[in-house]
């Protein structure tokens, strides 16, 4: 019997673990579609601002670009991988 609570116990504790770090994945991702929103604007300002020189800015062009969350994913799972496999 006490088995059996554990083992459900330990259950429950993994599903909120796992709600918990979808959750926290889902605010990062939104944060970074802000901070992408953010930058392009100020660097869109910047162009149509007369009394500010005109410049390019690879960094925040690209900083600006919104990111592909699937291919970050496939880029940390590749980065995880011993050396030899693919």
């Amino acid at each position: 019997m006490v088995a059996l609570l554990i083992l459900t116990t330990q259950r429950h504790a993994e599903a909120l673990a796992e709600k918990r770090a979808q959750l926290t994945l889902q605010i990062a991702m939104l944060g970074e579609r802000k901070n992408t929103k953010i930058i392009a604007l100020l660097e869109e300002q910047g162009r149509d601002n007369p009394l500010l020189e005109s410049r390019v800015d690879r960094e925040a062009d690209e900083m600006g670009q919104i990111s592909d969350s699937f291919q970050n994913l496939v880029k940390i799972e590749g980065a995880k991988l011993p050396k030899g496999t693919s």
